[in-house]
């Protein structure tokens, strides 16, 4: 029954994402049904380890929480102060992370339908599992637009709400070079970081992927068993499938800038500063996509941190769907084939993430056990 919901969800809107009309109608259906799907659910790999942990601090137990990380141990402690159960609490903290996605989604573009199908494909099945790395996601999307503001003020607020995801899940830290984005068009700082991990990644893989001086670096501040456990070794050759991903989704973004870009400066009769608005978000979220290729040495070690990257794809959805939208009425060849490569390429990703070894411990799971259907 849920398979039919979801491919029901998916068509209403793929019907609504690449014309000119857009439903909100749709769009905010598809919320509610990404929330339930998410806390009604009742079986994925990850969920008897939460239940488990929420239960023993329930029952006032000792537990080794194997480095579980401050803030999350705080927001589960905080909902059994108030009574509830562990379906309570996820339906509660669900609901305010996507609270804070759809935030930022409506800020910059009206297509939320594009955004929400792409979500569908394949991220929400892996935020459903990975509850403390969602929680991570939502609180990242929601502070991009500090970003764009660009003061000091802002990007301090951004690094505090980076610091506060990071007392849920430590990997959030890595998020908070981000700040160094400014508006300006050359952003030579994150060029040149990006450029010396491309450089750097590419010489430890001739070299046999040895890269002790990382973890040996990050045990000086602190002795975390998960961040050990992640920085102990050296990956297989997945991690070529992370890079091949990344340069995808950064050709994707690339693309999309040069579209907008070009389709905005030839339409008439818009909103100056809505539009300003739009072209900054659209390019910090171009620089992120840059500076991302700072991480490829960490997916040599551990393909853990390939989340990394996949926590950016709700906000290279927002920008696509701007992209797919600034075509004029005469485009309908170009603004095909742009949405054929933006779907292709989340299928790519789709087939990896979920048609892996993931289909029988994530997808089934998730639509196979709700206690609505």
């Amino acid at each position: 029954m849920l398979y039919i919901v979801y491919g029901i969800v998916l068509l209403a809107n793929s019907l609504f994402s690449f014309g000119k009309m857009h439903s909100k109608i749709i769009a905010y259906f598809t919320l509610l049904f990404i929330w339930i799907l998410f806390w009604g659910n009742t079986s994925n790999a990850d969920m008897d380890s939460y239940i488990r942990d929420y239960t023993y601090l329930q029952n006032g137990s000792s537990i080794d929480l194997y480095g579980t990380e401050p803030g999350f141990l705080l927001l589960m402690k905080l909902s059994i102060y108030l009574g509830f159960n562990y379906t309570t609490f996820l339906a509660i903290l669900s609901a305010i992370c996507y609270f804070l996605i759809h935030r930022t989604v409506k800020q910059y573009t009206k297509n939320f339908n594009y955004v929400y199908l792409l979500y569908l494909f394949h991220p929400v099945f892996l935020d459903i599992v990975q509850l403390r790395n969602f929680i991570t996601v939502s609180i990242l999307v929601f502070a991009i637009p500090l970003l764009v503001e660009g003061t000091t003020k802002s990007k301090l607020k951004y690094l505090l709400l980076i610091a506060v995801a990071s007392t849920v899940q430590n990997i959030a830290v890595l998020y908070a070079p981000f700040m160094l984005i400014g508006k300006s068009e050359k952003n030579k700082i994150v060029k040149y970081v990006a450029y010396f991990a491309l450089c750097s990644s590419i010489l430890i893989f001739i070299d046999g992927q040895e890269i002790t001086f990382i973890s040996e670096f990050v045990s000086i501040f602190t002795d975390n068993l998960r961040i050990n456990r992640y920085l102990s070794g050296s990956g297989q050759l997945g991690f070529l499938i992370a890079w091949g991903i990344h340069i995808i989704y950064f050709t994707l973004i690339y693309w999309s800038r040069k579209i907008i870009n070009k389709n905005t400066v030839e339409q008439k009769n818009i909103n100056q500063s809505k539009n300003n608005k739009i072209i900054a978000f659209i390019d910090i979220i171009f620089w992120i996509n840059v500076f991302a290729f700072a991480f490829f040495p960490l997916y040599m070690m551990n393909m853990a941190f390939y989340r990394i990257i996949r926590n950016l794809i709700l906000l290279n959805a927002i920008v696509f769907s701007i992209a797919s939208d600034s075509f004029p009425s005469g485009g309908k060849i170009q603004k095909l084939g742009f949405n054929f490569a933006v779907l292709l390429g989340s299928l790519i990703w789709f087939f990896y993430d979920i048609l892996g070894d993931h289909f029988t411990t994530v997808f089934q799971p998730i639509l196979e056990n709700n206690i609505f259907f």
